[in-house]
């Protein structure tokens, strides 16, 4: 439940709580994140125990390990920031868990306790494992409209969900247009889901089950 402070959230502000204000972390799970915290949440950085304001010592036989953790925060605080300057940040669990779907990337202990806690499940998995081919960036947006629904092969509602997430620009999704739901392959090139070819999709998925 959001709002909640529990266990998880305490282990989790351990390790991100630089990214929140005291009223933050006193107030428990939240239902919204900055790119900042989403980044320190998903990808912790290190923090020496003396001076946790120093970046780890070079000559240092372990860090590189260190170094390389915080290089990897940077690349996912800068990944964030740009999709938050673009107006369509994943700051909700249910964005960020389409977001990090979209770039095949698992959550970290902490985001997982995140989802749990929003009650957004913390991987999207493929309906169809016997046509891995057919999966590309669009696919884990579609199940996570999938799951909004109370049929998830009921092509209408699940359309219609799909452009409240495209209306939110939920990555891959950026827009509705007159061709149907806009979204971005992996080349950053514009593609279109008609209904019709979402119709098709959810008929492959079904009988792949």
């Amino acid at each position: 439940m959001v709002g909640i402070i529990n266990l998880k959230w305490r282990d989790a502000v351990r390790v991100a709580g630089h990214a929140f204000t005291k009223a933050e972390q006193e107030a428990g799970w939240p239902a919204r994140m900055s790119a900042p915290q989403l980044a320190a949440m998903q990808r912790p950085r290190y923090f020496t125990p003396v001076m946790r304001m120093m970046e780890p010592d070079p000559h240092d036989p372990a860090a590189a390990a260190q170094i390389g953790r915080n290089a990897a925060n940077r690349a996912l605080l800068k990944a964030l920031t740009a999709d938050f300057d673009a107006g369509h940040g994943p700051d909700t669990a249910p964005m960020f868990a389409a977001w990090l779907a979209a770039n095949g990337e698992q959550p970290s202990k902490h985001i997982a306790a995140w989802f749990e806690a929003a009650g957004v499940l913390p991987t999207i998995r493929s309906a169809s494992p016997r046509n891995p081919k057919r999966r590309d960036l669009l696919t884990p947006a579609i199940e996570l409209a999938q799951k909004a629904c109370n049929d998830p092969y009921d092509v209408p509602a699940v359309f219609a969900e799909l452009r409240r997430l495209a209306s939110e620009k939920v990555r891959p999704l950026i827009g509705v247009a007159p061709e149907g739901i806009q979204w971005t392959d992996g080349n950053d090139d514009a593609k279109f889901l008609s209904l019709n070819s979402l119709r098709e999709r959810l008929r492959r998925q079904k009988l792949n089950q």
